[in-house]
This record gives C-alpha cells, structure tokens and sequence, in this order.
C-alpha cells in the first residue's frame, strides 16, 4: 500500500461528503482511507458510516473529542502506507490526487509537495503552485515552499511513514493553532532528499468562522507562547537540515530571521483582530509584550518588508505602547470589514 490519507472529522456534515467523493471517486486499491470522528455531535459519523459501506478503502474510527492533533495521531498509529498524506473534513482534492502522488512515489523521495488553491464558498482567490526548480534542487524547493508559504502546511505533502514511526514524530495535542507547522518542523532533521509536483492537489476551503483563520482569544494565548518558545527548536531543526544540504549560510540566516518575524506578525495581526472588550485586549497585548523580547527584537528591521502591514506590525513591536495599540486594532478592524465587503 503506497498511500494513507488521514482525514480527521468534527462536526463536518454540510461538507464531509465533497471530501470523502472527491477521494473515493479516484481509482486504485493501494491506498486507504483513515477517517476519525473526533467525537462529533451532529450527523457527521452516520454520514460517513454510510460512505465507508460503499467503499472498502474507507477505514472509520470513532474516539471521544480530543482535537484535531489527537485525531491525526490516531490516524498514524493505524496507517499502513508507505507515505502518508493528510486531508481536512471541509476540504477536497483534485481528480488526479492519488495518481499524480502515486507516479510521484515511485522516486522514493522522503517527502512529496504539490500545491493548493485556497477557496470559499463562491471561489478560488489564491493558487500556490509551485515552480520548477533549477540548480540546487533542495534549495530551490525549500525556498519556493517559503515563498509560497508552504512549508508548514501539513495538507500539501506526504511523508514517509518510517521516518514519522522511527523518529516517534506526532502532532503536539497541547497546540491548537498551527499544529501543522510544528509537526512539519519535527520532520526536517530526518529528511534526506525530497520532490516536488507542480500542479494542484489540493483545495483549501477558508472558513471565515473557523478559529484558526479568526481572533485570538483566552483559550489560545498560551498557544502563541509556546510557538515564540519553540523558535529557536525549530530553527535548528531546519539549520540541521539545510547545513546538511550545503544551503548558503546567509540564506540560512535569512531564512531564520523570516521565520522569526512571521510568526511575530502572526501573534500581533491575531491581536489587532481581536473581537473583544478593551481589557482583555490590554491583557493579550500584555502577552505579547512578555513572549516578544529582545532576543527576537534584534531581528526587526533586516528583513525586507513587502507590504505597509509589515512596517504596522514591526512599528507596534518597536513601540509596544497600549493606546496605541487599541487604536490601530480598531482601524485595521475596519479596514478589514471593509476589504471584505468588497470581495
């Protein structure tokens, strides 16, 4: 069996349907199909029991909720493919999904991408295709994975299973928020050579009431902190793995310090989107103040900055001042009501 496709589910009845049809409707019978219930409360398991008597690929599992990360790792303790891919419940993939990743395989890489389109529900507003490479072929994907800002995003690769079982890699249950990139980030130090596909695999729908796309809120602030605790862990991990492959030193820094920044930005955007009472904004904020000290402040202003919401956010670092803060978060707020309107 070349392919284990790991798809955990909650409360996923207007859209587990697409997801699975898009799947089952490929042909081929080496590779399978982990769905886990994460315990959902509506119809999304009789939905999918009803799918899985249609099609033997189909293996259904049901546990109680424990998240997103807890499902995919139920997921990978009964996979028994030799790569294994994952797919969100709301999302779907393309037509030649299986055999573009099964002509793919036959290369052995440690690691397959391909690239996605991100969707609503009336279109596709961003295709992340990736490019040939030319020259250093490592160093030409990893950087076009930056670029695209592919690298973290579990759903647009597949991973040998023996390096995830060997190394005892699985998703962190105590992470809510980009739990993805924090798995992808454990596999870097034991990847030997990888391949890349051009075309789209994989359709991303954008929930704009999901949490992780929306407004930070108390449940998750102490996710943000351990992300800014993990940075350094991370980077080393893609050091180790870049050093291995001969990676210009200054593009290996230059990698760090835009790592470093985003995940910054990512903090302070979430903030300024917060829909909340202007205590706990001065809380959060507070937060923030704390997580981003001076070891990482040494890396504002050397990176290049491409958009005036780059030098917003860095200026909001540099200052840290509450006022100021609140009364930025209100107007980006509106800007992005605005925006929306618009669409």
């Amino acid at each position: 069996m070349f392919l284990s496709i790991i798809i955990p589910v909650y409360n996923s009845e207007k859209t587990i349907n697409r997801c699975l049809e898009s799947i089952i409707s490929q042909k081929g019978n080496d590779f399978e199909i982990l769905v886990i219930d994460d315990g959902s409360t509506d119809s999304s398991y009789e939905l999918c029991l009803n799918i899985t008597k249609k099609d033997e690929r189909i293996k259904l599992e049901k546990q109680d909720n424990q998240g997103v990360s807890s499902a995919r790792n139920h997921g990978l303790r009964i996979a028994r493919g030799k790569y294994i891919s994952f797919v969100d419940s709301d999302d779907w993939v393309s037509d030649n999904y299986i055999d573009t990743i099964r002509k793919e395989a036959v290369g052995n890489s440690d690691v397959i991408f391909w690239g996605i389109s991100i969707c609503d529900d009336f279109r596709i507003y961003n295709e992340k295709r990736l490019d040939e490479y030319k020259g250093n072929i490592i160093e030409d994907i990893l950087f076009n994975l930056w670029e695209k800002n592919l690298y973290g995003i579990v759903c647009s690769k597949a991973v040998k299973r023996e390096i995830i079982n060997r190394n005892k890699i699985y998703f962190d249950c105590n992470i809510n928020i980009r739990e993805d990139q924090d798995f992808i980030m454990k596999c870097w130090p034991y990847i030997k050579n990888l391949s890349l596909i051009n075309d789209i695999l994989y359709y991303y729908y954008q929930n704009p009431t999901s949490i992780t796309h929306n407004y930070l809120t108390e449940n998750n602030i102490n996710d943000f902190k351990k992300r800014l605790e993990d940075l350094e862990k991370n980077c080393l991990n893609i050091v180790f793995f870049m050093n291995n492959n001969g990676i210009n030193k200054l593009k290996v820094d230059n990698y760090c310090k835009n790592y470093y920044i985003s995940t910054m930005e990512e903090i302070v955007l979430s903030l300024l989107l917060m829909k909340e009472k202007k205590k706990k904004i001065l809380k959060y904020q507070f937060c923030v103040q704390s997580v981003i000290c001076e070891k990482y402040k040494k890396y504002v202003g050397k990176i290049k900055k491409k958009k005036i919401i780059d030098y917003l956010i860095l200026f909001l670092i540099k200052r840290n001042n509450k006022n100021l803060f609140l009364v930025i978060s209100w107007l980006y707020q509106k800007y992005k009501k605005i925006k929306m309107k618009g669409m």
